[in-house]
Protein backbone atom coordinates (compact mmCIF):
# COMPACT_ATOMS: atom_id res chain seq x y z
CA UNK A 1 0.00 0.00 0.00
CA UNK A 2 1.03 3.29 -0.89
CA UNK A 3 0.85 7.21 0.52
CA UNK A 4 1.29 10.32 -0.93
CA UNK A 5 3.48 12.43 1.12
CA UNK A 6 2.74 15.30 -0.79
CA UNK A 7 0.82 17.86 1.36
CA UNK A 8 -0.45 21.77 1.02
CA UNK A 9 -3.01 23.14 -1.02
CA UNK A 10 -0.62 23.48 -4.69
CA UNK A 11 -1.12 20.88 -7.17
CA UNK A 12 2.22 19.02 -7.27
CA UNK A 13 3.21 15.10 -8.34
CA UNK A 14 2.26 12.62 -5.69
CA UNK A 15 5.20 12.05 -3.50
CA UNK A 16 4.71 8.39 -3.02
CA UNK A 17 6.26 6.20 -0.25
CA UNK A 18 5.85 2.53 0.97
CA UNK A 19 3.42 2.90 3.92
CA UNK A 20 2.69 -1.24 4.66
CA UNK A 21 2.48 -4.25 3.06
CA UNK A 22 -0.26 -6.92 2.74
CA UNK A 23 -0.26 -10.03 1.27
CA UNK A 24 -3.78 -10.14 -0.85
CA UNK A 25 -4.83 -13.37 0.69
CA UNK A 26 -5.79 -11.04 4.01
CA UNK A 27 -7.80 -9.38 1.63
CA UNK A 28 -11.63 -10.07 2.09
CA UNK A 29 -12.49 -7.00 -0.47
CA UNK A 30 -12.58 -3.44 -1.62
CA UNK A 31 -15.83 -2.17 -0.83
CA UNK A 32 -16.28 1.10 -2.83
CA UNK A 33 -17.73 4.10 -0.70
CA UNK A 34 -18.08 6.97 -2.96
CA UNK A 35 -18.75 10.40 -1.97
CA UNK A 36 -21.13 12.70 -3.82
CA UNK A 37 -19.98 15.81 -2.71
CA UNK A 38 -16.20 15.70 -3.58
CA UNK A 39 -14.58 14.29 -5.76
CA UNK A 40 -12.50 11.87 -3.91
CA UNK A 41 -12.54 8.47 -4.50
CA UNK A 42 -13.41 6.99 -0.91
CA UNK A 43 -13.28 2.85 -0.59
CA UNK A 44 -12.92 0.46 2.76
CA UNK A 45 -10.30 -2.23 2.62
CA UNK A 46 -12.02 -5.19 4.68
CA UNK A 47 -9.37 -8.04 5.95
CA UNK A 48 -10.82 -11.69 6.13
CA UNK A 49 -11.16 -10.97 9.87
CA UNK A 50 -13.64 -8.68 9.49
CA UNK A 51 -11.19 -5.78 10.53
CA UNK A 52 -11.12 -2.70 7.44
CA UNK A 53 -9.36 0.38 6.78
CA UNK A 54 -11.19 3.34 5.02
CA UNK A 55 -8.60 4.92 2.16
CA UNK A 56 -9.09 7.47 -0.21
CA UNK A 57 -7.83 8.23 -3.57
CA UNK A 58 -7.83 11.38 -5.18
CA UNK A 59 -10.50 10.99 -7.73
CA UNK A 60 -13.28 8.77 -7.93
CA UNK A 61 -11.99 7.37 -11.51
CA UNK A 62 -9.10 5.55 -9.54
CA UNK A 63 -10.91 4.18 -6.79
CA UNK A 64 -13.05 2.88 -9.21
CA UNK A 65 -10.09 1.67 -10.81
CA UNK A 66 -8.41 0.11 -7.74
CA UNK A 67 -12.03 -2.25 -7.03
CA UNK A 68 -12.34 -3.59 -10.40
CA UNK A 69 -8.73 -4.26 -10.24
CA UNK A 70 -9.15 -5.93 -7.03
CA UNK A 71 -12.40 -8.13 -8.21
CA UNK A 72 -10.47 -9.85 -11.40
CA UNK A 73 -7.24 -10.76 -9.29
Amino acid sequence: MLTDQATGWREREPELELAVQIQLSNIAELRPRPRMTFPRGRFDLVFVDGSWLALSCSFQEDMQAMVTAFQGR
